[in-house]
């Protein structure tokens, strides 16, 4: 039934809906990082992606850089946890690895490595490279 509904659209010359236009993470009139159309605006830096536009693409977040609300945004950590990550990174420093946060109270072992995939720690962005930087953020 849907061949002939497509067959008739054809014959009549019903257009196809336009494409839709390609997106980028551009800086928003507040300043704010925001998806947008490619060109609308300048593009967003890549150290300041929001969690979760970075959790959509498959990049981690910054353990290190991370507010309560970005951390929120991480599969596994609600607000209290969220809100102890912070708390234990402001008392006992950076974190050195995901495995670190084992410092949190009430993350062990293997709720450490389960976040660690979600998360790094370190200088070298892994949002920081040529596509990204270029704005355009396509998943990998």
């Amino acid at each position: 039934m849907v061949w002939l509904a497509l067959a008739i659209a054809t014959l009549v010359g019903v257009a196809s809906p336009p494409a839709p236009p390609e997106l980028a993470v551009v800086v928003g009139p507040a300043g704010e990082c925001r998806l947008a159309a490619v060109g609308s605006a300048a593009p967003c830096p890549c150290r300041d992606l929001p969690a979760k536009i970075r959790l959509l693409q498959g990049l981690p977040v910054p353990l290190n850089r991370a507010s309560e609300e970005d951390l929120r945004a991480v599969p596994g950590i609600g607000p209290v946890r969220a809100r102890a990550i912070v708390a234990e990174r402001g008392r006992g420093g950076a974190f050195e690895s995901t495995a670190a946060l084992e410092r949190v109270w009430g993350v062990g072992t293997i709720t450490a490595r389960r976040l660690g995939v979600f998360l790094f720690v370190g200088e070298a962005d892994p949002a920081c490279h040529s596509s990204v930087e270029s704005g355009r953020h396509a998943p990998q």
